[in-house]
């Protein structure tokens, strides 16, 4: 790389990139709907484990 293009790289400024910028299909929603279900019900099922774990331990 030459240094004309490490110049031209240095002298962008960051963008902020705004909701409005971005286009979802429908698999990448699709998957993003399943990652945070499969998410939640790990949460759920580890409360539920913690939960009967502490109740054995006091009984």
């Amino acid at each position: 790389m030459d240094n004309r293009n490490i110049d031209e790289i240095t002298d962008k400024k960051a963008r902020i990139v705004k909701s409005h910028d971005i286009s979802l299909n429908g698999a990448y929603v699709e998957w993003i709907h399943e990652l945070k279900e499969r998410y939640r019900g790990a949460q759920i099922k580890a409360a539920i484990k913690v939960n009967s774990e502490k109740l054995l331990f006091n009984w």
